[in-house]
């Protein structure tokens, strides 16, 4: 895979990341911060777990034993995912996506780090989140109050994405 696709891939997992926050900001209008963050970890977990049950029922298990089976992980995905349904009763559905951003950011960060550097990794997932960020609240995205784009904003959007060309580094 080309450094261009990483690339490209790790400002997709800024955008959900960005997405993410804005659905933790107002979820935490309706339930806690702690309760939020609980919600979206729940999701992460369910959504890792049929991840490596579906490894694990191929073959391609690398975890060590009781978590090379993928019984193991089918019963974690499952309490993952009622435990999460239960946790977010009342919530909109939507909300229910939260924990795949987060496993994007971690998956990414474990599979692309090491083919581009974590610096740049982190450097264009931070330009796609800000971009992604300031238009979520441009648009007062999930309910959230409405933050207009200025041309500040924008500034910073540009100052970051020269820093995302600095740390490439491309000789």
């Amino acid at each position: 895979m080309s450094d261009l696709w990483l690339i490209a891939i790790s400002a997709l997992i800024g955008v959900g990341s960005a997405t993410q926050f804005a659905m933790l900001a107002t979820m935490s209008s309706h339930r806690s911060a702690i309760d939020s963050a609980w919600i979206s970890i729940l999701g992460t977990v369910a959504a890792a777990a049929t991840l490596l049950m579906v490894r694990a029922s191929r073959g391609d298990a690398t975890l060590p034993s009781p978590f090379d089976r993928a019984a193991v992980f089918g019963v974690i995905a499952v309490v993952g995912g009622i435990s999460t349904l239960l946790a977010a009763r009342g919530l909109d559905t939507y909300f229910l996506a939260m924990g795949l951003f987060g496993l994007a950011v971690i998956s990414g960060a474990a599979f692309i780090g090491p083919r581009i550097g974590v610096a740049l990794f982190l450097a264009v997932m931070i330009a796609g989140q800000m971009g992604t960020s300031v238009l979520l609240d441009h648009i007062g995205a999930f309910g959230l109050e409405q933050q207009r784009i200025t041309i500040t904003r924008v500034a910073g959007i540009v100052a970051l994405v020269a820093g995302v060309a600095l740390v490439r580094n491309v000789d």
